[in-house]
């Protein structure tokens, strides 16, 4: 093999590398390219062309001097004919078109996730789509009469009220139809009051075509007493179980026992009751299910009493909310109670809860909203005219243990 030397001054060869780089930081810098048009024809899944599927693009739009840009939106929707044609600057990436039926088609589809460079391109697309044949079957393999079950890509998170696809189970059978997107959970459940027992199905199934999926309403018993302070059943609590790909839900007796059917698997358990004094949503820990088990719950509330007093008079205050919200996890947990005519307040709260405590004078409530810029100073107007003290916060309080609250409010001066 031959070698081949090139003797050039050292000086010379470093500005020949920097000429080089710079031309080729010019070749592959979008701002140069300048505007790019991409056409096609958009497709139905039946390959019928579609009109009104929305195609869409980011891409950087630059200074005059290519110093600076800022990316931005592009979109056009079909015509008549499923044509598409959309302009925007050079290196916009990906290209996504939306289909109009968004309860069936529930993600937009790539075109191409390559940048695109090139001055005009032609980029057709056709939808597609899987058909599912479901079985629903319970312990006994026999089919489950009805039900329903809602289907979702599983990246994207279930969120109600979207319009999510749902399939009707029909003597042991449903159909479904999905895009082309590596896995679905199918949220399965069953509509018999003779079933409650049963629970929520939800697995995450790969769908890579059509294909013929089989969902068994079946689990291990799991029993067990919620009981709280100093023993005490406690009755018409909602006990949850809740697995990666099952959840269940069951009430509390007059004995605090509850009963729920598990299918083998790891569940977080958390507790909510029906008095609003106590705190909701607690989270009691996580529990192994690989047969039938005894699982006995033992929530350790503490107990919050307190009075609210008006700072510069000394009286107390009725009619004030006191709501002790969750800082930390898990983010949501609420107890409330309202301050009675000697202005004394209870909480129970779950030992090591950090909570917010918001404190409100219901008497500002349930007046008409007045104009103003933002719902701030909305409410401050409010506040103003018809309250009798101001709104507090106390800020991330942890709950050891039993305690006694003297809570000041500062009067408003009107």
């Amino acid at each position: 093999m031959r070698r081949l030397h090139l003797n050039y001054p050292t000086r010379t060869v470093e500005w020949l590398l920097l000429l080089a780089a710079s031309f080729g930081a010019m070749a592959f810098t979008p701002c140069r390219h300048g505007t790019v048009h991409v056409s096609g024809v958009i497709r139905d899944a039946s390959g019928a062309v579609l009109p009104g599927a929305r195609v869409v693009c980011a891409a950087t739009r630059w200074s005059d001097d290519c110093h600076s840009g800022s990316t931005q939106p592009y979109e056009t929707v079909t015509d008549s004919s499923g044509h598409y044609d959309l302009a925007f600057p050079s290196g916009g990436s990906p290209l996504r078109v939306l289909h109009p039926n968004q309860a069936l088609f529930q993600r937009p589809e790539a075109i191409t996730m390559d940048t695109i460079l090139s001055d005009r391109q032609h980029l057709d697309h056709q939808f597609r789509l899987y058909h599912v044949h479901g079985h629903v079957l319970g312990a006994d393999s026999l089919p489950l009469p009805h039900g329903f079950v809602t289907y979702y890509p599983y990246y994207s998170g279930m969120f109600c009220g979207t319009g999510l696809p749902e399939a009707t189970i029909k003597d042991g059978s449903f159909e479904a139809l999905c895009q082309p997107y590596p896995e679905y959970v199918f949220w399965a459940r069953i509509s018999l009051s003779s079933y409650e027992s049963i629970p929520y199905l939800h697995p995450h199934i790969a769908i890579q075509g059509d294909t013929t999926i089989t969902l068994v309403f079946a689990g291990f018993d799991v029993r067990g007493t919620v009981r709280t302070r100093g023993g005490r059943p406690l009755p018409d609590a909602a006990v949850y179980a809740s697995g990666p790909s099952a959840s269940a839900q069951a009430s509390t007796d007059s004995l605090g026992r509850y009963h729920m059917l598990l299918p083998n698997g790891t569940y977080d358990l958390s507790l909510s009751t029906p008095r609003r004094e106590y705190q909701q949503s607690i989270h009691l820990g996580r529990s192994e299910i690989s047969g039938p088990r005894q699982v006995d719950l033992n929530p350790e509330y503490i107990e919050w009493v307190g009075r609210i007093r008006d700072a510069v008079s000394g009286k107390p205050l009725d009619s004030i909310r006191v709501g002790a919200e969750a800082s930390g996890p898990p983010y949501g947990s609420t107890a409330a109670s309202t301050t009675d005519p000697d202005g004394r307040f209870r909480l129970y709260i779950h030992r090591g809860s950090r909570l917010d405590i918001h404190l409100n004078d219901l008497h500002a409530e349930g007046h008409p909203m007045p104009a103003a810029d933002d719902y701030q100073q909305a409410w401050a107007r409010i506040e103003q005219e018809f309250a009798r003290v101001m709104h507090r916060t106390i800020k991330d309080v942890t709950a050891w243990s039993d305690s006694t609250l003297e809570i000041l409010m500062e009067p408003i001066r009107k």
